[in-house]
């Protein structure tokens, strides 16, 4: 609505988004760790760092402008 993402951090974006677009901000993954959100204004990365809760490991979830690029293997909770 504004011409590109909000930039910086998740408390950036919930700042931004909330309550606008969203009721209240999700800032926090199906395993309760903090969701990782980056953005310079022309593109996103929400990276959840999964079950195991460390940033860079395989069960990472990673979304790049609306689109997953990193998903857990199967089997992985």
């Amino acid at each position: 609505d504004r011409g590109g993402y909000p930039q910086g951090t998740m408390r950036d974006a919930a700042a931004v988004l909330t309550p606008a677009f969203l009721a209240a901000p999700v800032t926090v993954d199906a395993w309760g760790n903090p969701l990782l959100y980056r953005s310079d204004s022309r593109t996103f990365t929400l990276t959840s760092s999964g079950a195991d809760g460390r940033a860079g490991t395989a069960d990472d979830i990673v979304m790049v402008d609306g689109r997953f690029t990193q998903l857990p293997p199967a089997g992985v909770p």
